[in-house]
């Protein structure tokens, strides 16, 4: 039995749940798969509160004490994560960010490197394109294999005709590609993109090893500073060379915006 969790930052089971039971009901036609459908809006998940304990100390010295641990466990137990969210002001809405905001140690320390993920939003008319946006950067950043993703209008979905064909296309598309990754959980190559946010990641980790220690020590642990990606995949050659360049470009910028000296205190952790 594969088990999918659709996290929800949707206030009802509207037009974005409609879409999330098409896509796994067509996934279980293909076989034995169990979904779980979380609105958010309907668990205790305070504000962050800025206090970067989890960066500094761990997730687990958070002073707050809500669901957002339940959350993570049901994350982790999980073959794949729908993340959704309906278009608000041209981007997600406050449930959804709110939990990516409470779980940014993982866009440090990505640990879902093993799980597949697939991103929905609806929308009446536009912002379908900024609130995937929204959604695509932690969800890649923690870790996911990003399998697909869904854009919808929805009142011409609900209406007869080609637009709903193609949607429906769609759907059936992203849930064969996405029961199909969970069954061959084949790692993912990365792209050049992908190889130039570890070595971007990898810099920022260094250079704030003694403000976020738990980052460094995550990082030190899983052996990353010595490694070209996050997972033991073959990379690109002409991808390993050119992904080093931004950050040589970010030094370059940091060294001329922050002056020799406060840059020097940075650099520092070229040593460690």
């Amino acid at each position: 039995m594969k088990k999918v969790l659709a996290l929800s930052g949707s206030p009802r089971k509207g037009d974005s749940y409609k879409i999330v039971k098409l896509l796994i009901e067509r996934m279980q036609e293909l076989g034995e798969v169990e979904l779980e459908f979380i609105t958010l809006r309907k668990l205790n998940i305070e504000y962050c509160r800025g206090c970067l304990a989890c960066m500094r100390k761990g997730e687990d010295h958070c002073p707050l004490k809500d669901d957002v641990p339940m959350v993570r466990e049901k994350m982790c137990s999980a073959d794949a994560v729908l993340f959704v969210s309906p278009v608000y002001v041209h981007s997600v809405t406050a449930p959804i960010k709110n939990l990516f905001d409470r779980m940014a140690y993982y866009l440090h320390r990505p640990c879902f490197h093993n799980k597949q993920a697939l991103l929905i939003s609806t929308t009446e008319l536009s912002g379908l394109k900024e609130a995937l946006r929204h959604l695509k950067f932690p969800v890649k950043t923690m870790g996911f294999n990003l399998v697909d993703e869904i854009g919808v209008i929805a009142p011409a979905f609900h209406e007869p005709g080609p637009y709903r064909e193609k949607i429906m296309a769609k759907i059936h598309n992203a849930a064969e590609k996405l029961f199909r990754q969970m069954s061959v959980k084949q790692t993912v190559k990365p792209s050049l993109a992908d190889v130039v946010f570890f070595n971007k990641i990898r810099t920022k980790i260094q250079m704030h090893k003694d403000r976020f220690p738990a980052d460094y020590q995550y990082w030190h642990k899983k052996g990353w500073f010595g490694t070209d990606y996050f997972v033991p995949v073959k990379i690109n050659l002409i991808y390993k060379a050119i992904g080093k360049l931004p950050v040589r470009m970010i030094k370059i910028v940091l060294r001329r915006k922050l002056g020799p000296q406060v840059y020097s205190k940075f650099v520092g952790m070229e040593q460690g």
